[in-house]
């Protein structure tokens, strides 16, 4: 009975965990859990199988009078037969002896003894209604573990929500959330400065040193809620110190405003390609905010200061 129970116990685990995984990759896009759905949902369906399996050989053996002899009629899934205690002849029948008339020795008609009524099974009682509560918190625990790494992304979706944004609130380049994902690059890195940041639908790209101090430039990478690095960038500055600058005091929030405003400004038909990126310009001088726009027909470029102030914009939208 007890390994029974923590069996039972795992297996609902493991499909919360399923249903975790599954809520996962829908909410945050993040391919790990579309991985561990197409890894993992088979060998729980496989695990589960073998366990079912092997509970039901031991409830048989442990309930002999359960046991039927192989035959083709007991063999039917959902059949259940009883072995018979004792023969019974023309159980349907109802002739009766005529009345009056003796039969081996007794008068007919006359009081006999009641049959004998075996009283019918108690039926087998349901769980308590604590149990299942229990059952349902196990479930839900299997599912809180795995989404648990993604905690961050499910309260920005509640928010999102609540602003009115459920669909675009985590576009990292138009939506809610851009400093929040800076911030968690920041962790990982282990300093604020910079090469350049790079801004995309889903995620994150920042050139930074490898490590603060280092001469080499390596891309960090974010999305979906996890950061990681990436190795080294597509590219080394000659100049490292040159193209560096401090990142911690920036409002990654205003890459954001000036994306709309941009996007608004040029009116592009067919827009397919939004690409917002910090970085200083060709000159060595204050980073800036770049806006690259891309549509059936024409592009458009703009630039802006840290504070979203416009500095220039160019392209075929404009007739350059």
């Amino acid at each position: 009975m007890a390994v029974r129970v923590v069996i039972g116990k795992v297996l609902q685990l493991a499909f919360g965990g399923a249903i975790g995984v599954l809520l996962g990759g829908i909410i945050t896009g993040n391919e790990n859990y579309w991985i561990g759905l197409v890894v993992g949902g088979p060998l729980l369906i496989t695990f589960g199988t073998i366990l079912g399996a092997v509970l039901a050989a031991s409830k048989r053996k442990a309930d002999p009078e359960a046991t039927v002899t192989p035959g083709i009629i007991s063999s039917i899934p959902g059949l259940s037969i009883k072995k018979p205690t004792e023969a019974v002849l023309n159980p349907v029948s109802t002739a009766q002896p005529s009345q009056g008339v003796v039969l081996n020795g007794e008068l007919v008609g006359a009081a006999t003894q009641a049959p004998k009524v075996t009283p019918a099974s108690t039926p087998r009682r349901g769980n308590p209604w604590w149990w299942n509560v229990l059952s349902i918190l196990t479930i839900a625990v299997g599912a809180g573990l795995v989404l648990l790494p993604s905690a961050q992304i499910l309260s920005w979706t509640v928010t999102d929500i609540g602003q009115g944004r459920p669909f675009d609130g985590r576009d990292m380049t138009v939506g809610l959330h851009q400093q929040e994902a800076f911030d968690a690059i920041v962790e990982s890195m282990g300093g604020t400065e910079v090469v350049a940041i790079a801004f995309f639908p889903s995620y994150i790209d920042v050139s930074a040193p490898t490590t603060p101090g280092a001469r080499t430039v390596d891309r960090f990478h974010w999305e979906g809620g996890f950061t990681s690095n990436r190795g080294a960038d597509y590219s080394q500055p000659d100049d490292l110190q040159q193209e560096l600058f401090d990142a911690g005091d920036i409002d990654m929030s205003v890459v954001a405003d000036v994306v709309r405003q941009s996007i608004a400004e040029a009116k592009l038909q067919g827009l397919d390609g939004v690409y917002p990126r910090i970085a200083r310009g060709f000159d060595g001088g204050d980073p800036q905010i770049s806006v690259s726009l891309s549509g059936d027909y024409f592009d458009a470029y703009f630039t802006y200061t840290l504070n979203g102030e416009l500095v220039d914009k160019s392209g075929s939208a404009f007739g350059d």
